[in-house]
């Protein structure tokens, strides 16, 4: 849906779900992109990857980072951490490459002209990294959970509201089949007084996974 919503932005489509245009990066990078009016051109470069800037290169951020490049759709065209070196170090390690590395967010917003942001930061970095992107005009998945508190987390939608640029939270889990077997479960009970689910999760980190993950995002 996020990846629909992307590419028909740059599209210049609007199905009355994207919500007003903003200018920014995302808009020059369209203007560059998508210059030429004839049918032909236009079609020819719709098709191109959609360029993906990734935040964090802490355990997640690699993850990430495997997923983005191994999608035909997308380009890795930037990655940044707030530790100097860590981004390119990361994609060193994983024989991967991106067009650009730093860490600083804002210098990487103005060098790469993404199509879409990639927030894989802790989550106290979450809502500087979305609301930078948002107030640029560039569109942000990020990774659960989405704030540390509830006053971050209904700043970040307002600022989605008030740009009209999308921001979704990364539900890995959506699709997962035992979930969808729980809720057909449900349905088979019938009319349920108290439902209870616990969730736990035993994420077998090393100490450098750790350490990796405590990266933040330099927003400046």
């Amino acid at each position: 849906i996020f990846m629909q919503y992307v590419r028909e932005r740059g599209d210049g489509h609007d199905d009355g779900t994207m919500g007003k245009k903003v200018a920014g990066h995302a808009g020059t990078a369209r203007e560059r992109v998508y210059n030429d009016d004839s049918h032909t051109t236009r079609k020819v470069r719709t098709m191109q990857p959609l360029r993906a800037l990734l935040v964090g290169a802490g355990g997640m951020g690699r993850t990430w980072a495997k997923n983005l490049v191994s999608n035909s759709d997308v380009q890795l065209a930037g990655w940044v951490d707030i530790r100097p070196g860590a981004a390119a170090q990361a994609a060193h390690e994983l024989t991967i490459h991106a067009d650009y590395y730093g860490d600083s967010l804002a210098a990487a917003l103005s060098a790469v002209a993404p199509d879409f942001v990639v927030d894989v930061t802790i989550p106290e970095a979450h809502h500087d990294v979305t609301l930078t992107c948002l107030n640029a005009g560039i569109p942000v998945i990020g990774e659960k959970p989405m704030a540390v508190s509830m006053e971050q987390a209904h700043a970040m939608v307002a600022a989605a509201e008030r740009t009209g640029v999308r921001y979704m939270v990364s539900q890995s889990r959506r699709y997962d089949a035992r979930l969808w077997a729980y809720r057909q479960l449900i349905q088979q009970v019938g009319t349920i007084g108290i439902l209870d689910a616990d969730f736990y999760i035993g994420a077998h980190l090393d100490r450098k996974s750790t350490r990796l993950n405590s990266s933040h995002a330099n927003i400046s």
